[in-house]
């Protein structure tokens, strides 16, 4: 005997399928945000992108991860129109703020979207961002990283080896956590 399938049945198909598609992104989102313990932990890929303008860097001016050689770095991946980011920059400021004496890098990466170079310095200007902000016009240090969706923030310590990856909103409080949990400070 063959079984009909109403519209209910299938949409319910499609709610498991659904359901199914989230809970592999949770898990593949999970396995980012997992911490790295000091022997697993994988070389940071270095690269060169050019700066939006602030207090300290000219527009247009080159910046790679290895010019801060020995010191730990935090990894800021966004774009100026995504919600949770614009949220979360202001934590990131306080976080430099507060750690730069403790010899931290803070470097801010602005990914392809919607948004233009222009409307990222923009935004820059308005939130007040000191740390240097820079462009991944093609994506490649995205992809290096293992970017999935922003705001991803990728801790890197002294030895320039990945500690930890975090996908979603940070605080200023939870940067603080992450940084002391994985040595990057005492």
């Amino acid at each position: 005997m063959l079984r009909s399938y109403s519209r209910t049945d299938s949409s319910k198909s499609g709610s498991y399928a659904a359901g199914l598609l989230m809970l592999v992104l949770a898990i593949a989102l999970g396995a980012t945000a997992c911490s790295s313990d000091k022997e697993e932990r994988n070389p940071a890929p270095d690269f060169e992108l050019e700066a939006l303008r602030n207090q300290d860097y000219a527009r247009g001016e080159l910046v790679s991860l290895s010019q801060f050689e020995g010191q730990p770095v935090v990894l800021n991946f966004w774009y100026p129109s995504c919600p949770p980011c614009r949220l979360e920059i202001p934590h990131i400021e306080a976080a430099f703020q507060t750690h730069k004496a403790d010899g931290v890098q803070f470097l801010g990466i602005q990914i392809p979207s919607f948004d233009t170079a222009e409307d990222g310095q923009v935004f820059i200007d308005e939130q007040g961002v000191t740390y240097p902000v820079l462009i991944d016009p093609d994506l490649k240090v995205g992809l290096a990283y293992r970017l999935i969706v922003p705001p991803h923030t990728v801790f890197i310590d002294k030895d320039h080896e990945i500690a930890r990856a975090w996908t979603g909103v940070l605080t200023t409080e939870k940067i603080q956590e992450l940084l002391q949990e994985h040595g990057l400070i005492q």
